[in-house]
Formats: C-alpha cells, sequence, structure tokens
C-alpha cells in the first residue's frame, strides 16, 4: 500500500472551492479507474487549497505518485470548478503492514 499526498491550488484564473471534502472525494472516485489501485482517500478542501491523501495498491512507489498525479490532473483538466487549480508536488509513503515507511 503506497500513501500518496498531493495538494492542488488555486491558480490566478481558478475559482474559489466552495464545496466540502467530500463532494472532491465524489468527484476523485468519479475520475478513478479501477487500474489506478485507488483503495481509500482522504479530502480536506478550503477555499484556495484541496488537500488529498491517496491510498494505492499499485506495484511501486513511482507509479503511486505517478498515479495519484495523473488522477489529479485529469479531474482539472474535466471538472469545470477546477480549472485554473495547479498541483503541488507530491510526497510519498509505502506502508508494509502496520508500519510505513518514508
Amino acid at each position: 500500500m503506497h500513501i500518496v499526498r498531493v495538494g492542488l491550488a488555486r491558480g490566478e484564473t481558478g475559482r474559489r472551492w466552495s464545496l466540502p471534502g467530500e463532494a472532491v472525494a465524489d468527484l476523485i472516485w468519479a475520475h478513478s479507474r479501477r487500474e489506478d489501485g485507488v483503495e481509500h482517500l482522504r479530502v480536506r478542501a478550503r477555499p484556495d487549497r484541496i488537500d488529498i491523501v491517496f491510498f494505492l495498491c499499485v506495484p511501486e512507489e513511482g507509479s503511486a505518485t505517478e498515479t495519484a498525479l495523473r488522477i489529479c490532473r485529469r479531474l482539472v483538466a474535466q471538472v469545470p470548478a477546477l480549472r485554473g487549480w495547479v498541483l503541488g508536488e507530491p510526497s510519498c509513503r509505502t506502508k508494509r503492514g502496520n508500519h510505513a515507511e518514508t
């Protein structure tokens, strides 16, 4: 299991976000594909920033980071309310058993 944190920030042309984190989570699920390996999400939404934590079942840490970024790019491209938002630098850690490694 890989845990990837990605932040979205409102760019200069983006509109302020006014929906709760649950709405963002629903949009992520709607724009995720089975092969993305999304097992769980945590989302915190604020007017100028959205923080997303993906729990992904993919073979490698690098592919987990790329998967999370691909989902976020898909979201920004396809959800009109997120046009003009930009992705921050992701961070990833691997969870093995009961412990997480960074």
